[in-house]
């Protein structure tokens, strides 16, 4: 049997992520792992989540020994796939983060909005800055807490 693909998240969002890969790849095996014990990322400080999760893809890749791993998560992307890439260097990983820079080239108005949790636009940020949009953009880039709510927080 061939190697999976690992989709991972800090909850259930990635499944979207999920949903999408299998429909492009229909023959390909894939293991996905939330981190439901860490969720939501958004308030962990920044070194704090990059040690979490790097430990916890030692055991991941150990265990699945995937082809490819998909990080379905923003914050996640955005703060340690780094960290990830430099650490399991033979493994390739993907990664989701904001489509800051083709939002902002395809923009109309000029504006560009942003809403994510804190660990996601903070980096975002800092992209935009030095990897940066067309000057006539402008950005807007939202820290929202509770963007990654639970199903029973929505609810509430």
């Amino acid at each position: 049997m061939s190697a999976p693909v690992l989709v991972f998240d800090s909850g259930i969002g990635g499944l979207t992520v999920l949903r999408e890969a299998r429909v492009l790849m229909p023959a390909r095996r894939f293991v996905y792992v939330a981190d439901d014990a860490g969720f939501p990322y958004g308030d962990w400080e920044e070194r704090a989540l990059a040690q979490r999760i790097v430990g916890l893809f030692g055991r991941l890749l150990e265990r699945h020994r995937p082809q490819l791993v998909v990080i379905a998560c923003n914050t996640a992307s955005t703060i340690v796939l780094g960290d990830l890439r430099a650490a399991y260097p033979d493994t390739p990983f993907v990664g989701t983060v904001p489509a800051i820079k083709p939002a902002a080239e395809r923009t109309r108005s000029g504006l560009v909005s942003v809403l994510g949790t804190p660990g996601t636009v903070a980096p975002a940020g800092g992209r935009v800055k030095t990897g940066g949009p067309p000057a006539a953009t402008w950005m807007s880039l939202t820290a929202a807490a509770r963007s990654a709510a639970t199903p029973a927080s929505v609810s509430r």
